[in-house]
């Protein structure tokens, strides 16, 4: 499961909602200033809003617990009558990911099957949203509550491949959380046993919706309106709540509506209570406390049954998706610019922290606690490199007055042991990347100007680090160096003519380039789409990249 796209709107320097695509590969270009760490920022302030339940936060942990002076300085223009909208697209990749709708499943269609159910009762049974999305959406509007003195989530939407499913809204001024938008007609909201359902209605008045007819029905037999109950599901909250309306279509709204519509204003419903943390988002990990629903006491009977279906549907809506960007985030590494560089008084750390990261100390207490496959593997980056150093550890060294946790390198054109603060700081300012890539199996590998105080040839090789070491995380690189595109480039030219003798081979959908371009209206994103023989489709501005043609 991976981050597919990112859009940004009144976030920082970006104003107008602007859209980056990731791959496992993501490469952000621009001025210095523009704007490209802030793409980095967005998605660990993300992780601040999910795992802490701040959306005014005055650190970030992945950041090193970085000043930031909480959502004023994010929010762009530093005007709080803005509203920040953050909105994330995850590809599952096959896998299923966080679930709640199993157990309740297996249940009712148990009790269905032993016929156990009185005949004037019905469940439904409802299809699993976690395994039957392949790719969801998830949009959070951030706002400035002045009664509160604090930001908090004002709206949360998901999409299921391309299709809006729900909706949570927040008060701003008080701790009220609702489900206020649901997309009835959406098949996931369907029961699989929807048939029956029909068979039930058949010939009485009840309204169902054109969609809610099965193909072999007969239209006769129901009362059919464009704002008629779309499934026993619907039905069933409609009967719960009391609260569920069916929202007038565009054409009935008077002039003023029209003036005030929503697209997302035909999923509207009267409000369901639940309850959320104060930032305005569900507990994760955790079925969601429908508060506006009774819940009946547990039983073999349609009552419980179509409850603990319901309780899971919107907790899969709400809750899994969010539980998996967590993840993503929660497994994911930062590093800054600036990176430590290890001298004699350096002493590591036995855990590794996430915020360890960002300053790169986390390469080293790795490498430290290691004696076999990661500095093998690391060693052997270094070597591909280019680097002219191999790693070592103190007790493999002859002098016995050394005493330190701290890595050494080995110097192969000396044949000396050194401190990294003794080799050219382009090295120890490179490793932490060669370690991330190596020990970060799932997540986001981001890093700031990797490029740093070293040679081309080195920066020209990080292109098959990121292609070519054995993990699933994705990279998101904020660089000037062209030379790292150079061979990205290349490589793509070489696979497209069978000319790539690399392991892992490498196409324009492995990555994606990304110019941030500053705008009076705010950083404008343009994507730089790679052709199939490693070429860009339209020139870069301003000059960048006039020597791209030297790698050919």
């Amino acid at each position: 499961m991976r981050i597919t796209k990112l859009s940004l709107t009144n976030f920082k320097s970006f104003k107008q909602e602007q859209t980056i695509e990731f791959a496992p590969v993501t490469l952000l270009f621009g001025p210095n200033s523009v704007g490209k760490s802030s793409v980095i920022l967005s998605l660990f302030y993300l992780q601040e809003i999910l795992s802490k339940g701040q959306a005014n936060p005055s650190r970030i942990n992945a950041l090193k617990s970085k000043q930031l002076g909480g959502f004023l300085s994010l929010v762009h223009g530093k005007d709080l009558s803005n509203d920040i909208i953050i909105k994330v697209e995850l590809d599952k990749l096959g896998l299923i990911g966080k679930s709640y709708l199993s157990e309740a499943s297996e249940l009712t269609q148990a009790i269905i099957d032993d016929d156990s159910l009185l005949l004037d009762e019905q469940a439904f049974l409802m299809p699993s949203v976690v395994e039957n999305s392949e790719k969801i959406e998830l949009e959070f509007t951030i706002a400035w509550s002045d009664i509160i003195n604090s930001a908090k989530i004002k709206s949360y939407r998901v999409w299921s491949d391309g299709n809006f499913l729900g909706e949570l809204s927040s008060d701003l001024n008080q701790s009220g959380s609702s489900i206020s938008r649901l997309n009835f007609k959406h098949s996931l909201l369907r029961p699989e046993n929807h048939k029956e359902w029909l068979n039930v209605i058949e010939n009485t008045d009840y309204p169902i919706s054109p969609e809610a007819l099965e193909h072999d029905s007969k239209i006769d037999n129901f009362v059919v309106e464009d704002n008629g109950c779309n499934s026993f599901f619907q039905f069933y909250l409609e009967e719960k709540s009391d609260t569920v309306i069916r929202p007038k279509s565009y054409d009935e709204l008077d002039q003023y509506q029209k003036r005030e519509y929503h697209p997302l204003d035909d999923y509207s419903i009267m409000p369901i209570s639940v309850n959320c943390r104060k930032v305005g988002l569900p507990d994760l990990n955790q079925f969601m406390d429908i508060a506006g629903i009774y819940k009946p006491d547990i039983g073999i009977n349609a009552e419980y049954l179509n409850y603990a279906q319901m309780q899971s549907v919107f907790t899969e809506i709400f809750v899994a998706p969010l539980d998996n960007l967590l993840a993503i985030l929660e497994q994911s590494a930062n590093i800054g610019p600036l990176r430590t560089v290890p001298d004699p008084n350096f002493i590591t750390k036995s855990e590794t922290e996430q915020k360890d990261w960002y300053d790169g100390r986390a390469a080293w207490d790795l490498l430290a606690a290691d004696r076999s496959e990661l500095s093998t593997n690391v060693s052997t980056w270094l070597n591909r490199l280019g680097s002219g150093c191999r790693v070592t550890h103190p007790n493999d060294m002859p002098s016995a007055d050394i005493v330190t946790q701290a890595p050494f390198l080995f110097d192969e054109n000396s044949s000396l042991p050194v401190w990294p603060s003794e080799l050219g700081v382009g090295i120890s300012q490179v490793i932490p990347l060669v370690v991330a890539a190596n020990t970060v199996r799932k997540g986001i590998v981001a890093i700031e100007q990797p490029e740093l105080h070293i040679h081309p040839r080195i920066q020209t090789e990080l292109g098959d680090l990121l292609t070519q070491v054995n993990s699933k995380a994705s990279f998101l690189i904020e660089t000037h160096s062209e030379h790292l595109i150079l061979r990205l480039l290349r490589r793509i030219r070489e696979t497209h003519f069978g000319e790539n003798t690399q392991e892992k081979k490498i196409g324009p959908k492995d990555v994606s380039v990304v110019y941030l371009n500053p705008s009076d209206d705010g950083v404008k994103v343009i994507h730089y789409e790679v052709t199939e023989d490693g070429d860009f489709t339209k020139d870069w501005p301003d000059g960048f990249f006039e020597e791209r043609y030297e790698e050919q």
